[in-house]
């Protein structure tokens, strides 16, 4: 289940990075390896990991992607009700199943 369009991505197959920044924008990575990266994502089209290797790596959230996290724990904080949202949508996520966006 991928919810972007390959059209969309530039795919790279079985790269190796290590002690690097890697942007995901607008990349799919599949069969890679990640060593002591960091590991962006500004909520731009696609991008995403397929069968990787991840070691020792951590996630930055820039941008649109900052303030969609921002946002979903600020409405996990605010009471029962938006801390019920945000854990049925992290159920969905461990299920493989995206709640409704407008991704085309």
């Amino acid at each position: 289940m991928w919810p972007f369009g390959k059209q969309r991505v530039q795919e790279i197959n079985g790269t190796s990075f290590t002690d690097q920044r890697i942007e995901l924008d607008g990349k799919l990575f599949v069969r890679c390896t990640f060593v002591r990266c960091i590991l962006v994502y500004a909520g731009g089209d696609g991008g995403g990991i397929s069968g990787c290797t991840i070691n020792n790596c951590v996630w930055k959230f820039e941008r649109a992607a900052a303030n969609t996290i921002g946002f979903m724990a600020a409405m996990y904080h605010s009471g029962e009700g938006g801390r019920d949202l945000i854990e049925g949508t992290i159920k969905n996520i461990r299920a493989e199943h995206l709640p409704h966006s407008d991704i085309e």
